[in-house]
């Protein structure tokens, strides 16, 4: 005997338990097939949400840059006009000064004039203050070796704008190769990371990464916007909007090897995982993803260190 299936009213066996055409389950009551279909659509639809995220934060990171660029020529424009601006009032107020005028209505207009003058100049060099360029940067001289660092103020704090390259017995150099300490920097396991900032600096905390993080938008932004204009393989590198400067100086282990330079950048903070532990806390960035990772590793690990400048009071 047969028995219609109540889903595609095929005749199926009197005791079959599903359907053998839509896999309606007679037991359950559940049509199998379609919970399946059901299920496929749903994540397909996940998936399409998670690619026009995906496809949105890449058509703002465009606009951005758009901006920035737009920002830098009209910066270069503003520096055109300050100098017209200056050699327009050297030319205007020499005459006048000259003549000494008797008239009040001359003094005024003169006077006008210089304060106009000095409002547009004013405003420029706020514009151009607010952008950042390479004249935000100042330099420290290591009094211990001699070496000059870059050094940059992002909102309350002053970094490094450069890996440190103090040499410290214990520490290393990417391959064994020299040439890789002047670009990347030494590579410092935790310990010797903990020491080895000059005199005023000293290698930062967990927490005092996080207040870096924070300021870039979070680690979701970070990457891109401290990640140097160059030097990230596979077209890799950032913006460096604030002159952080990142570079991928990869990572050791304690028994000779390295990895990664090119592709990774790993900087070390102070903070342990837990106390007593093994571990410790670090920031990397990767050529391939636009934010910045926070993990912990084993202490023997050899990575880079940036060093943040002590403030005495305010440090944490």
């Amino acid at each position: 005997m047969t028995e219609k299936c109540p889903v595609c009213q095929t005749d199926c066996e009197e005791y079959a338990t599903a359907c053998s055409v839509c896999g309606f389950a007679y037991e359950l009551g559940i049509n199998r097939k379609f919970l399946i279909q059901e299920d496929a659509k749903h994540w397909q639809e996940i998936v399409m949400s998670c690619r026009a995220v995906w496809e949105k934060a890449r058509n703002r990171e465009s606009e951005l840059v758009a901006q920035l660029e737009d920002a830098n020529k009209q910066k270069a424009a503003l520096q055109a006009e300050l100098e017209a601006a200056k050699k327009s009032a050297i030319q205007t107020t020499s005459p006048l000064i000259q003549q000494q005028p008797s008239q009040t209505g001359n003094k005024n207009n003169m006077l006008v004039l210089l304060c106009s003058i000095v409002v547009v100049i004013a405003v420029i060099v706020f514009i151009l203050w607010i952008q950042p360029t390479d004249e935000k940067y100042f330099t420290f001289t290591d009094s211990r070796d001699g070496k000059i660092y870059k050094t940059v103020k992002i909102s309350t704090q002053t970094w490094m704008a450069e890996n440190l390259n103090y040499n410290v017995n214990g520490s290393k150099y990417y391959g064994n190769k020299p040439e890789n300490c002047d670009k990347y920097g030494r590579l410092y396991n935790w310990e010797l990371a903990k020491k080895s900032c000059p005199s005023g600096w000293y290698l930062p905390s967990d927490e005092e990464w996080n207040i870096l993080m924070n300021f870039m938008g979070g680690e979701k932004l970070a990457g891109v916007k401290l990640k140097a204009k160059n030097g990230w393989n596979n077209d890799g590198n950032g913006t460096d909007y604030y002159g952080f400067s990142a570079l991928p100086g990869g990572y050791g282990n304690s028994v000779g090897n390295f990895y990664s330079a090119g592709y990774n950048g790993n900087w070390w903070s102070s903070s342990e995982y837990e106390n007593g532990s093994v571990s410790a806390y670090y920031r990397g960035m990767l050529y391939n993803i636009e934010f910045a990772l926070r993990g912990y590793v084993n202490k023997s690990g050899l990575f880079s260190v940036r060093c943040v400048q002590d403030y005495g009071a305010s440090r944490r």
